[in-house]
């Protein structure tokens, strides 16, 4: 996740870009949108440099953490269980 995020932050804001791109007029319906390097460099050099590229990861991590979790609880009981029934 931590070399993913700043890829997945592109991603989304590229998402948001395209879809406010939607509702142009005419005339600038032909505009290109912004590829992921100009994103990200865009990112980089007016938003906080490295740090921008991880803004918001603490609670991205706080909302993954229940479904890894989840798959250590379901891990442990397994070995657990198995161990018990050989």
């Amino acid at each position: 996740m931590t070399f993913t995020y700043p890829l997945d932050i592109v991603r989304t804001r590229l998402s948001i870009q395209s879809a406010s791109f939607a509702g142009l007029e005419k005339a600038e319906a032909g505009k290109k949108l912004p590829g992921m390097w100009p994103t990200l460099i865009k990112m980089y050099k007016t938003e906080g440099g490295f740090w921008a590229l991880y803004r918001g990861i603490v609670p991205t991590v706080a909302g993954v953490a229940p479904y890894v979790g989840d798959f250590q609880f379901f891990g442990l009981t397994h070995k657990l269980i198995s161990d018990r029934l050989d």
